[in-house]
């Protein structure tokens, strides 16, 4: 074996110590090792040029070994710098080629980092080549809608007040009131300029809101004893779904304020008039999402649930179904919004999915929302059976641009309906926004 050798003309003798002498590769030991073949070889080789070829040759070894060598560990050099919540990783490897083989190496969560920039480069030759992989990461941040929704929830729960000045009623009467108005598209805006119709944005609508109910309960009330009362939220309550403005389908919208503002003033506007409704009588709040606020109906269910969970007088049904159904007695009402499912449908499903009820029940419809538009249709599943009626409930909402391009001018409406418990609906109340004065 020469002694002296200059360059990298390694010679298989060379290799043999290389590979037998070297069993665990890091950046810490490569210096020692290359101290050692110097002095054992007396050669002149650059300590770069050493370190790279015992990557390389360690790769090779690894690819012609048993899988139990002693000798699987490369070695792959890769360091990181952690900068607050950001990070940074550099590999120098023969075996790390890829920004993927680099984030399996390190073991990195993506889904709590993404990679903002990284790059690849190699060097060496076809034999034994090397590469550089080079990764920024940044943390994920926490989607900013379930963010504020969790900090919406927790402020609840701290400030969830206790409604002991309304003790429960001893008995159960026999008139429920049903206030179901779908369709406000709070946050809106139109401008009459535009539609030829009347101004509506964030004051205007919660004016009309709290003016329809208190309206409808008072208007109730006149001619009968409101013993319970059902009443509807969400269902298209959020113009829009998010912080992009736009629908739960992506359609953009015309919003009239920010969408973390529009919401806690919603869910205000709705705490608001459930505190007003329960001084009158128990409320059963029912949910439904509708293809505008599909995720916000729902976050408004979870405030408003953990808003009144001090008080037996307030239940809140925010299940994750589509289609809810209430019963009262003999009657059985189910809630939809309307934008799935068609009217002809509505009926079978009914009696699929609330079996129980329905065998118990006589008068039976579904109310939905979605056209801003009143109609009715009756169906019967077989001819001795008793029907169900099917109702598309108005909406107070003005309409927008894209409704007035397509000819669509509803009444504007809100409905509310007595349920006697052994007989059905026995009466129903109609607001329009134009009693309100001055509006």
């Amino acid at each position: 074996m020469s002694k002296k050798r200059r360059g990298i003309n390694w010679n298989q003798e060379d290799k043999i110590w290389v590979l037998n002498n070297t069993p665990s590769i890091t950046k810490w030991n490569i210096k020692q090792y290359y101290d050692e073949y110097c002095k054992l070889f007396n050669t002149g080789v650059s300590y770069k040029t050493f370190r790279n070829y015992l990557w390389a040759a360690r790769k090779k070894y690894n690819n012609q070994s048993d899988e139990s060598s002693t000798y699987k560990d490369t070695g792959s050099r890769v360091s990181q710098e952690v900068d607050g919540s950001d990070v940074r990783l550099v590999s120098q490897s023969y075996e790390i080629r890829t920004l993927n083989e680099l984030l399996e190496y390190c073991k990195v969560d993506t889904s709590k980092y993404y990679v903002a920039k990284y790059t690849v480069n190699t060097w060496g030759n076809k034999d034994y080549p090397l590469f550089q992989v080079k990764a920024e990461l940044k943390e994920r941040a926490i989607p900013k809608t379930e963010d504020a929704l969790a900090d919406f929830v927790e402020q609840a729960k701290a400030y969830a007040p206790k409604y002991d000045r309304f003790p429960m009623d001893n008995h159960e009467g026999e008139n429920l009131l049903e206030i179901a108005i779908p369709d406000l598209h709070y946050g809106k805006l139109s401008h009459a300029m535009e539609t030829g119709d009347a101004e509506y944005n964030i004051e205007i609508a919660e004016k009309i809101y709290r003016y329809a109910v208190q309206e409808l309960l008072d208007r109730a009330q006149r001619g009968y004893s409101v013993d319970r009362i059902v009443f509807l939220a969400g269902s298209d309550f959020f113009n829009v779904n998010d912080s992009s403005n736009a629908t739960f389908s992506g359609t953009p919208q015309d919003e009239d304020m920010g969408w973390m503002y529009t919401f806690r003033r919603g869910q205000r506007l709705c705490t608001s008039i459930i505190d007003y409704l329960m001084t009158h009588c128990p409320v059963d709040v029912v949910v439904v999402r509708g293809n505008h606020d599909e995720e916000r109906a729902y976050y408004l269910g979870e405030v408003l649930r953990a808003h009144y969970s001090n008080t037996e007088r307030i239940t809140v049904d925010n299940s994750g179904l589509t289609r809810k159904y209430y019963r009262w007695g003999k009657n059985l009402i189910g809630f939809v919004h309307g934008d799935g499912e068609k009217a002809e449908q509505l009926p079978l499903l009914m009696a699929e999915e609330a079996k129980d009820d329905w065998a118990q029940t006589t008068y039976r419809e579904f109310h939905g929302g979605h056209f801003h538009h009143s109609s009715t249709k009756a169906f019967q599943q077989e001819i001795e059976i008793t029907g169900v009626r099917v109702m598309v409930l108005p909406s107070l909402s003005a309409p927008d641009i894209w409704h007035t391009k397509k000819g669509y001018k509803p009444i504007r409406e809100a409905q509310a309906f007595i349920w006697d418990k052994e007989y059905g609906k026995r009466a129903a109340y109609y607001v329009h926004p134009d009693e309100i004065y001055n509006y």
